[in-house]
């Protein structure tokens, strides 16, 4: 006897283990969503009719899962942190391909290629978002909990921090780094850096 069984593949990790008596289709992280009692030992899937004689189906593609937590974001790159590093800092790249915290006062740091996704200690590797971040408390970066809404947060002269008013004295550089578009999240959008 052989049974049509079509598998809707919407990216998830599926497996369809098929024994006598029994099929279970398990959802990663191993989740049993639903055990049905079967006899055969041949599985025909649609639309090809062929008998494919079975033990484990599995289909290696992964949908989206839930938001993560704050300060996920969406990582472009991750390097070794150079320093001690706050979820939020503003970072640039070292000629060593490390991140170090950047700052207004000194134009070879003040090259952003994003903020800091997670706190990350020296030696250890750091997420960078360059889109959109979300922190339940900026005080580590603005030094107040929440961000103003469409507020635009400069590069600080402070190492690792942003700042609602821009640098203004010479020899400091000017360098947007985002955009408050809620209390909570800071639009990326990294502008060109101005040696005043």
């Amino acid at each position: 006897m052989d049974i049509d069984l079509t598998i809707v593949v919407t990216p998830v990790n599926l497996e369809v283990n098929v024994e006598p008596q029994e099929t279970t289709v398990t959802v990663t992280p191993n989740v049993t969503v639903n055990t049905v009692l079967i006899e055969p030992q041949e599985v025909v899937v649609n639309p090809a009719p062929i008998p494919v004689p079975i033990e484990t189906i599995v289909i290696n593609e992964g949908i989206p899962g839930p938001p993560g937590p704050s300060g996920g974001g969406d990582p472009l790159f991750s390097a070794v942190a150079s320093v001690n590093i706050v979820t939020g800092n503003p970072v640039y790249v070292k000629s060593n391909g490390q991140l170090g915290l950047s700052e207004a006062d000194i134009y070879s740091t003040c090259n952003v290629v994003g903020l800091a996704a997670s706190n990350t200690n020296v030696g250890f590797v750091c997420p960078v978002n360059v889109r959109d971040l979300v922190l339940p408390d900026w005080t580590a970066v603005i030094g107040t909990q929440y961000l103003t809404l469409n507020q635009t947060y400069f590069l600080s002269t402070t190492p690792g921090q942003l700042t609602p008013i821009a640098p203004s004295t010479p020899g400091q550089v000017v360098l947007s780094v985002g955009k408050a578009v809620t209390a909570d999240t800071l639009e990326i959008s990294i502008g060109t850096p101005i040696l005043l």
